[in-house]
């Protein structure tokens, strides 16, 4: 019995606990018939506790108002406020590649709430869409990179599995 439930306490713990799968969208709008094409789940390794995700989003996909962005997402215990401007860095081999965003997180800051939710916020930049800096991302052996927030900033690595991912996004778009 004892072997038992520590069996099912694993499979919990292993399929709570598993990571997000990064997935392809596409959904329409129902109101503005807007063609909305986006990526989640490509999460970053950080080199602290906080969970950071870059995606990408295409919104009027298709279409001549066609207009992509890279989106990242923050959580954790406590607000970076992620800067507008040149916020998303990354180092590629020792070339440094920057990413602008107009507003940094501003009106896209979030407390999370719920029941096993306890003091965690979420933060949401977008960044204009470069092709060819991302290719040089896709392409590089050595890639890290940091979010420049007003309180700190946000240091990560960009795995295989990461690089992977951005390919997919690419090779799904057209710009």
């Amino acid at each position: 019995m004892k072997r038992l439930l520590i069996i099912l306490i694993s499979f919990v713990l292993l399929i709570g606990c598993s990571a997000a799968r990064f997935t392809i969208n596409e959904s329409v709008d129902p109101v503005t018939s807007q063609k909305v094409f986006y990526t989640s789940g490509n999460y970053l390794d950080p080199e602290h506790s906080f969970l950071l995700s870059l995606n990408i989003q295409v919104d009027d996909k298709d279409t001549p108002k066609q207009k992509i962005f890279l989106v990242l997402e923050y959580s954790w215990a406590g607000w970076a406020f992620i800067k507008a401007g040149e916020s998303l860095i990354f180092n590629v081999d020792g070339e440094v590649i920057k990413f602008d965003s107009d507003e940094g997180s501003a009106n896209q800051r979030d407390v999370n709430t719920g029941k096993y939710v306890i003091n965690t916020v979420t933060e949401y930049a977008m960044y204009n869409f470069d092709r060819k800096k991302m290719e040089k991302i896709i392409a590089g052996k050595n890639v890290i990179g940091k979010v420049v927030g007003s309180k700190f900033e946000l240091p990560f690595t960009v795995t295989p599995t990461n690089q992977n991912n951005f390919k997919t996004m690419l090779e799904a778009i057209k710009d």
